[in-house]
């Protein structure tokens, strides 16, 4: 039986482990090879996908791969692929959309298709990724000018665009299309905007993602900052006292807080000092954030304003976050009090000592402060049974320490032997 006759029985009868075995050989045929093949199983994949088999797609999918769109267009003509878009059959949309590729798309309505399944609140969570992942490629595919001048200038496309922002699911599609093509492509400015801050006021959970989204976008291209400086003095204001909303939106939001202090630290003191966040959250310590603003605000941010706050962080587990990220920057890690006795170090559980030790040695400074620190060095070349994570940790601390006076007892104590005792004169 030839390699034709098997797919044409397998998707006659809907078998679908015959269907998955084929897909290898499939792959190895040439290009040429899988044109001819798909031209010929067309009827046949198109009747399987409209009876709901989801592996007639990845058959389609695999025969499709690497080919152009021109040439696919000769076999499964533009209008078919149209009507298949808008059929209301996922497996068939999912299919069609993974055969959206190169500029040729914009100059059919396909793209426009792909929109609206993207922008239908009732679009199954399959067609949902497949619009997003065809939308996404088109605009980062080499020859994307055309997608990219459609997507910003045809009235029909941008009237889809712009009735996303106005519900949170489509909303929350459009702004992952946004994150996905930020560095390649800038769609009409005020598509990044929220329009309507009042439909989270009641959902707590699409905030999150919404704040979420500011963040990965501020973090991709911090122009954006002052392009919406009503949005994040907006976001910044949700630091309210008000339990219930911000348990589930402190966190993503001193994150956000994070990120503008690295681009944008003007901006921040500005907003910090008009808001006073850092006297409720880090002097004054309202809801406890103190710690999590410390151990995300940019560390040149924190030495200019919050020197003296860093200087009363004790050393614990709940803390450890502070040090870890403060110590990368020699400025605030002088300030860390917690660091000037190792007997602090050494009384943390394993695997926090272990992270503030990787932490301390990554730097200069640090490293010279825990060669100050014999005492706790010895001990940690001590053998030890530990399972195998742990020991991952302290092998690479040991690694470490080749570079150093204790080399030769790290590389002993790599081998897993008995360490000896020796006076180490630092």
């Amino acid at each position: 039986m030839t390699l034709f006759e098997e797919c044409k029985t397998a998707l006659e009868t809907d078998d679908t482990k015959a269907l998955d075995s084929l897909q290898l050989q499939l792959a190895l045929q040439s290009n040429e090879t899988k044109l001819e093949l798909l031209s010929n199983l067309m009827p046949y994949i198109e009747t399987s996908l409209r009876q709901g088999v989801d592996e007639s797609s990845e058959l389609l999918q695999t025969l499709a791969h690497d080919q152009s769109f021109d040439e696919l267009a000769k076999i499964i003509p533009v209008e078919a692929i149209h009507e298949g878009l808008i059929s209301g059959l996922a497996a068939l949309q999912q299919a069609l959309l993974s055969l959206l590729r190169q500029d040729l798309v914009a100059q059919t309505e396909l793209l426009y298709d792909a929109l609206v399944l993207l922008a239908d609140p009732d679009s199954p969570v399959g067609v949902v990724s497949a619009a997003h992942t065809a939308l996404v490629g088109l605009v980062k595919s080499a020859d994307s000018q055309l997608v990219q001048r459609r997507l910003t200038s045809d009235p029909a496309c941008l009237k889809v665009l712009r009735a996303m922002k106005t519900e949170v699911v489509t909303a929350s599609r459009l702004q992952g299309l946004l994150l996905d093509t930020v560095s390649e492509f800038r769609f009409p400015s005020y598509l990044y905007d929220t329009s309507d801050f009042d439909m989270y006021r009641d959902d707590p959970l699409a905030l999150y993602v919404l704040i979420e989204y500011y963040t990965n976008l501020f973090r991709a291209d911090a122009s954006f900052i002052q392009t919406l400086s009503g949005t994040v003095k907006h976001l910044m204001s949700l630091f309210e006292p008000d339990e219930l909303l911000n348990s589930l939106i402190d966190s993503v939001l001193v994150q956000l807080t994070g990120v503008l202090s690295t681009e944008d630290p003007d901006t921040v003191w500005q907003l910090d000092t008009e808001l006073k966040l850092g006297k409720r959250f880090i002097v004054d310590k309202e809801r406890g954030l103190d710690y999590e603003f410390l151990a995300n605000l940019d560390p040149e941010y924190i030495k200019e304003h919050y020197s003296d706050a860093v200087r009363t962080v004790p050393l614990k587990v709940e803390t450890l976050e502070v040090y870890v990220h403060l110590s990368s920057y020699q400025p605030t890690f002088v300030l860390l009090q917690g660091l000037e006795s190792s007997s602090t170090i050494a009384n943390l559980p394993f695997m926090a000592r272990y992270t503030l030790l990787l932490a301390l040695s990554e730097t200069e400074w640090g490293m010279q402060r825990l060669l100050s620190f014999p005492s706790l060095i010895d001990s940690e070349l001590e053998l030890q049974d530990l399972n195998p994570e742990s020991a991952q940790f302290r092998d690479l601390f040991l690694q470490r320490l080749l570079s150093t006076p204790w080399k030769g007892r790290a590389e002993t104590a790599l081998n897993g032997e008995k360490a000896p005792q020796i006076e180490m004169q630092l």
